[in-house]
């Protein structure tokens, strides 16, 4: 008797669903637990609510306060804000929408590029390892409540403009090149970094596509000049509005936004950028480069060995899988540090690069295969996308930190080569595959379980409310560190002791004081590390301060030693001067914990009222 007609489209519907599902199933999960955890109470996400809060307000951007990022993330910001209420419950939710986007695209691209396996693999390494992670004390580095919202708006700006120029096996057509050229248009507004990778993967599209299209016929550039025309509109719809709120010397200036600071040398000399860059300890960290990649690379040929063998045992090629996944996983368990996770992301410079070769070199030799040139072109514009972010920290390469936007294109390249690439090649060529790619899916969990451990470990300590209804946020308890403790205090004091219309300045960092107490800062300055001294200058800020003295100073105790000074005020080589116009200015009104700005001193802040 024939089959059903019905016997196959509901397996082949159940394995499509399959990875879509698991997705939603981590996406959700992962989102109940680290719910409200993700920000850091002191350290840059309070500028994130401030400043579309204080444009609604009617502030202009680069006029009334200054930033060194793009413009276009806190213009979206504040249009939230203006749609569904000023709330850190509004930025939760169109964040969590956003990264739904970016893991639906690379998802997407990844099951046309590769196979569904590769990208459900792909997307749980997104969301477990990058998407939700606290790798270290400070929080803020995740694409919920990130520590700048131009890095996250900036990578998914620039992951819809990839899966655009990939949309069309053959090349893609008008709407998807202009959708493509809008989107790298406003990456342009978020942060150089990002535009600069970006830019890499749409030279790699434009490169390929006059080569595939040899010899060039007239309209061959039609592409092109769409994809730049549609690129200039976000650039001019800014301008055109900062010219009528500014002159035209300033408004071009704060279109540029972040590129006159990325271009600053003095800034790429600071301590701080030598150390994310890996110049402070070059020879050590390409030596570690080298191990890491060197282990990497036994582990290739080791998992490349055993599959070959296992190709020879047909009958038994089961069990010795399973035998040695348990043996693997067991080893794991017993000896975790035989694995070096935290120093892992070391080599993606260099598995980067070599795969972006060998995905471009595939491309060239299969160009006239429509569905092989898609394949090879998407994942050769996710290399170049991927290199090009790895750059900033290139020597230095880890998840923690700027990391998790910065590492996860080049992890998602790694995952598409062990996961889909070198399985494919070993099927075509020896019959294999299969023990390969299992043990590179196993090392993988094996990895994701280990970040996972650090996160988990960080959330399980943050549980002491800050801020309230909406903007409730949730900081560590005190019993571990009085630092969120301390700052809640300051921020009762301030709603009980200070009129609504009081004006604050948190020095050198406290932003979130202003936010939450819906108290602005009267200057433009509203961070004062030593990266912003180094960007807009200290008698400037001192020069704004004089001009609109706030009526409250909040002084909290922030270590300074990742810029290789001293503390706040009290380094003649960070802001001494400003503290010395503090001083016979104010007046204590109160203090929680120590006294701020003390080598032996733990956590405290102190409130200033103007004399």
């Amino acid at each position: 008797m024939p089959p059903s007609s019905n016997s196959h489209p509901a397996p082949r519907f159940l394995r499509a669903g399959i990875g879509p599902l698991l997705l939603a199933v981590a996406f959700i999960a992962l989102t109940l637990w680290s719910w409200r955890k993700w920000p850091d109470v002191l350290v840059d996400f309070g500028r994130e609510l401030y400043l579309p809060w204080q444009l609604i307000q009617g502030k202009v951007l680069y006029r009334d306060i200054a930033l060194n990022y793009g413009c276009f993330p806190q213009y979206l910001n504040a249009f939230f804000f203006k749609l569904f209420g000023v709330s850190f419950t509004t930025l939760i939710y169109c964040n969590l929408a956003i990264l739904a986007g970016i893991t639906s695209l690379i998802y997407l691209t990844l099951v046309r590029a590769c196979d569904r396996l590769t990208a459900a693999a792909a997307g749980l390494i997104l969301l477990l390892v990058f998407a939700f992670p606290q790798y270290a004390a400070i929080g803020g580095m995740n694409f919920v409540a990130p520590y700048s919202h131009a890095a996250t708006h900036g990578v998914a700006l620039a992951v819809a403009m990839l899966a655009a120029l990939a949309l069309n096996r053959a090349s893609p057509g008008r709407r998807a090149t202009a959708g493509a050229g809008l989107c790298f248009g406003f990456v342009f507004l978020t942060k150089p970094e990002i535009f600069l990778a970006a830019l890499l993967a749409a030279l790699a599209w434009a490169g390929a596509l006059l080569i595939q299209n040899r010899p060039l016929a007239p309209g061959s550039f039609k592409p092109h000049v769409r994809f730049l025309l549609w690129a200039l509109l976000p650039v001019l719809g800014f301008l055109i509005y900062f010219a009528a709120k500014m002159p035209l010397h300033s408004a071009l200036q704060a279109v540029s936004g972040a590129w006159a600071f990325a271009l600053n040398p003095e800034l790429s000399r600071n301590f701080y950028y030598q150390f994310v860059m890996g110049l402070d300890q070059p020879r050590t960290n390409l030596f570690l480069m080298a191990k890491i990649f060197s282990g990497m690379a036994l582990f290739f040929l080791l998992a490349t060995a055993l599959d070959l063998a296992a190709t020879k045992l047909q009958a038994n090629r089961g069990i010795v899988s399973s035998f040695l996944a348990l043996a693997l996983t067991a080893g794991f368990w017993l000896k975790p540090e035989l694995i070096p996770w935290l120093e892992v992301p070391r080599a993606l410079p260099i598995t980067t690069l070599l795969a972006g070769m060998v995905f471009g070199w595939k491309w060239l030799r299969h160009r006239q295969d429509p569905a092989q040139a898609y394949s090879y072109l998407a994942l050769v514009m996710w290399s170049a996308f991927a290199f090009g972010l790895l750059t900033k920290m290139l020597f230095n390469v880890r998840f923690s930190h700027y990391g998790f936007y910065l590492a996860m294109p080049a992890t998602l390249v790694l995952v598409a080569a062990l996961v889909w690439f070198w399985p494919a090649f070993l099927k075509n060529q020896f019959q294999g595959g299969r023990l390969f790619r299992g043990l590179a899916l196993l090392m993988l969990a094996l990895g994701a379980w280990s970040y996972g451990q650090i996160s988990h470990q960080y959330y399980g300590w943050k549980n002491y409310p800050l801020g309230k209804g909406g903007d409730l946020l949730l900081g560590y308890d005190p019993e571990i560190h009085p630092r969120d403790w301390r700052t809640a205090q300051a921020l009762r004091w301030i709603e009980q002791n200070t009129p609504a219309e009081a004006t604050l300045m948190a020095l050198p960092e406290g932003t979130i004081l202003n936010y939450l107490a819906r108290r602005p800062n009267p200057t433009p300055y509203i961070y004062f590390t030593m990266i912003e001294m180094i960007s807009f200058g200290e008698d400037n800020m001192l020069r704004a301060m004089q001009a609109a003295p706030p009526d409250l100073i909040v002084l909290t105790h922030v270590s300074s030693e990742d810029y290789g000074v001293g503390f706040f005020g009290q380094d003649p080589r960070y802001s001494k001067s400003m503290m010395d116009w503090i001083q016979p200015n104010y007046e204590t009104a109160a203090r929680f914990g120590d006294q701020p700005f003390q080598e032996a001193s733990g956590f405290g802040i102190k409130i200033l009222r103007h004399k």
